[in-house]
């Protein structure tokens, strides 16, 4: 008789966890890789450091150019909204929710945003920084390898319908009649500066990176629209799965255009990167 082999269920267990530590090291540093490569793919990056260009917006389309990784990081904001770990925005920003990209912090809920993030820190900065140097820039501060701000924010349709409800049900039940001008819940001339126009804070290249569905359309709402300081030309740039915008933190004035979104486009997500100056 052959003898029966006898398995070790904690040994079987211990094996599998390694496997899969295995596999998810072997994702991460391909991850890495890739970004690293499609950073180093853009060659136009003197487009927002030259000083007769610094208020444009260096546009990339299929960015990453991959759907897996893109479907991937879509996959990873929307389980943080459905599992509630996002925070509304702001009260003006009706039906969006935002989380700080922290690194360990949560690289088991997005992993892959986070190493999306790391790769255009890492790999960006230093890009950036020899296209200023080559173009004679005086007022170019360099560029941090090491340290970044990121965020990501999700838009729900759904739950920008509701709070819209809410809000015109309160107003029809409000019996209190008054001189006030009526406010529009977005302020539509809400330009800025991604700094805040301070020229000592430290965020100096801005990076949009855009994950809507790909049947997103100008309709669905998002995107970017620029204003020139010089004579107020205005510049709309919708958004798109898999866009890419990049522009100066600190001279290019800018607004997010409202969330809208249609049936069966629920849900859309942009990360939002801030690429800042070295500390001396």
């Amino acid at each position: 008789e052959v003898p029966l082999e006898v398995k070790d269920e904690e040994l079987v267990k211990t094996k599998a966890r390694a496997s899969a530590l295995v596999n998810s090291q072997r994702k991460s540093v391909d991850t890495l890789a890739f970004v690293k490569d499609r950073v180093s793919a853009i060659t136009n990056y003197q487009d927002i450091v030259m000083p007769d260009s610094q208020q444009s917006v260096l546009l990339v389309d299929d960015f990453l150019g991959s759907d897996d990784l893109v479907t991937e990081m879509e996959s990873e904001c929307s389980a943080m909204l459905a599992d509630g770990k996002l925070s509304l925005r702001s009260v003006d920003a009706i039906g969006e929710y935002t989380v700080q990209i922290n690194g360990g912090d949560n690289y088991a809920d997005c992993p892959r945003c986070v190493e999306f993030v790391v790769g255009m820190t890492r790999n960006m900065p230093p890009l950036l920084n020899e296209a200023a140097a080559a173009s004679a820039t005086q007022d170019w501060q360099e560029l941090d390898a090491t340290a970044s701000m990121a965020t990501f924010i999700t838009f729900d349709r759904k739950a920008k319908l509701a709070c819209e409800s809410l809000i015109n049900e309160a107003e029809k039940a409000s019996s209190l009649e008054d001189d006030k001008d009526e406010k529009s819940l977005k302020n539509d001339d809400n330009y800025a500066f991604a700094n805040g126009g301070d020229k000592k804070d430290a965020r100096k290249v801005t990076a949009l990176y855009f994950l809507t569905p790909k049947e997103w359309d100008p309709s669905c709402g998002g995107g970017l629209t620029t204003k020139n300081t010089d004579d107020d030309a205005t510049t709309f740039l919708p958004a798109k799965n898999d866009r890419l915008m990049l522009f100066r933190s600190d001279l290019c004035l800018h607004k997010i255009e409202e969330w809208i979104g249609k049936e069966q486009l629920d849900v859309a997500t942009f990360l939002v990167v801030h690429l800042v100056k070295r500390n001396n």
